[in-house]
């Protein structure tokens, strides 16, 4: 998958204004892709030079853990992501929003190559063009 842009179906505004114009609790549920093994594996797949932007998660690779054997494994890298997503923490305005949501024991390569959007308005000026880490603010988030 390349070169797609991925927005979130009703995706709104705080106001619930815009988008669908149907309210989402402020980007609470949703993302532009989610891959799941919960049927089988998923192996080999590649995201690659896309663009982002709102939801509860840009980007969520996880399962159920209903018994489908092996992780994920794949290339997920070179993409763009704004910042419109849910906040997590309430209390700080910038902070908790997930880009990149996983869980742990998959294996994807190319992960820190994924940057926030340099030019998009959703992204404040000092995260611009800067490229993911993993932790609560930088992009990548790891679920157990």
């Amino acid at each position: 998958m390349t070169g797609i842009m991925a927005t979130v179906a009703g995706y709104n505004d705080t106001s619930g204004t815009k988008g669908s114009g149907v309210p989402s609790a402020r980007n609470a549920w949703g993302a532009g892709i989610t891959i799941s093994s919960d049927y089988s594996q998923v192996l080999s797949i590649q995201i690659a030079k896309n663009w982002f932007e709102g939801g509860a998660a840009g980007l969520q690779m996880n399962a159920l853990n209903n018994g489908v054997s092996g992780t994920m494994v794949g290339y997920v890298g070179d993409n763009r992501f704004g910042m419109d997503q849910y906040n997590y923490d309430t209390t700080n305005a910038t902070s908790m929003r997930v880009q990149i949501m996983y869980k742990q024991g998959n294996n994807f390569t190319g992960l820190t190559t994924n940057y926030f959007d340099p030019n998009a308005a959703s992204v404040p000026a000092n995260l611009r063009g800067v490229l993911f880490t993993e932790s609560p603010t930088g992009g990548i988030r790891t679920l157990p």
